[in-house]
């Protein structure tokens, strides 16, 4: 019996793994290895601060079943708007923990407790939340509207981040 469930382990493993890789070679894969990371990273918070968005760094992985859902949940209709009037995205590739880890030091480690994990900056530059508890590692249980209220949170966070001080606002 013992035998029996390691095997079908065994082939529901290989089955995960010839998806990822179907969908690797089908393009569907959300993270690019071979891109510059660091490059898209400048890249992105440019076009944020011509738009006046902020800028969502977006870290995780291809082999990460939590990962893909995010990945896809960020373009479902309930949630694009909420992330296309507020983010402009740069995805990360983490890799197996070995990639990129110069950009994740950057931020302070952001995927400590976890991937996806994102930092979201204004378009300054001025970093307004970092998810080290691990906020989305666990994303697949999330639905559309905890997603919405979870950005809508990081939007507000951003927007009160940005307020001017009283004693600001008297110079």
């Amino acid at each position: 019996m013992r035998a029996r469930s390691s095997l079908s382990a065994l082939v529901l493993l290989m089955l995960a793994g010839s998806v990822s890789a179907a969908q690797t070679a089908a393009g569907m894969s959300p993270y690019d290895s071979d891109a510059d990371a660091a490059a898209e990273v400048e890249a992105a918070q440019q076009l944020a601060r011509q738009k006046n968005l902020l800028l969502m760094v977006l870290f995780g992985a291809n082999w990460c079943p939590d990962c893909r859902y995010f990945d896809a949940a960020l373009r479902d209709s309930g949630v694009t708007k909420m992330v296309d009037d507020n983010f402009v995205i740069a995805k990360v590739d983490v890799g197996n923990w070995d990639r990129n880890l110069d950009i994740v030091g950057t931020w302070g480690d952001p995927i400590a407790g976890g991937i996806p994990a994102i930092v979201v900056t204004t378009a300054t530059g001025e970093a307004v939340f970092t998810s080290k508890a691990g906020d989305l590692a666990r994303a697949r249980y999330m639905d559309q509207a905890a997603l919405v209220e979870f950005f809508q949170r990081v939007v507000d966070m951003a927007e009160s981040a940005q307020q001017p001080t009283s004693k600001e606002k008297l110079q």
